[in-house]
């Protein structure tokens, strides 16, 4: 099946530039840890300013990298631990819980 390859986590897409009286807007597609795409936009004087902006507020998405709870680096086993804390904070039958 030909198409489009997938887009990773934690990557974007093509970048697509527009003028707009004087400043440069641009917009790519990122997928978001939680594995939805969604479009980013930045604005500069210049295209390579705008770019840069992007990039950068890429970087600082929340939830993702430094600045979540886990990051690329984190062991299954802290997943386990956050996933269980969470459930616990549910409000769900306790024999639910134990399943």
């Amino acid at each position: 099946m030909a198409g489009r390859p997938h887009t990773a986590i934690g990557t974007y897409g093509q970048i697509s530039v527009r003028r707009q009286t004087g400043r440069c807007r641009v917009a790519g597609r990122y997928r978001d840890a939680d594995g939805r795409l969604r479009v980013v936009t930045a604005r500069g004087k210049s295209q390579s300013a705008a770019k840069a902006n992007l990039k950068l507020r890429l970087l600082n998405r929340s939830g993702y990298g430094k600045s979540g709870m886990l990051s690329l680096s984190s062991s299954f086993g802290d997943l386990m631990a956050l996933c269980l804390a969470d459930l616990e904070l549910q409000d769900l039958v306790e024999q639910t819980k134990e399943n």
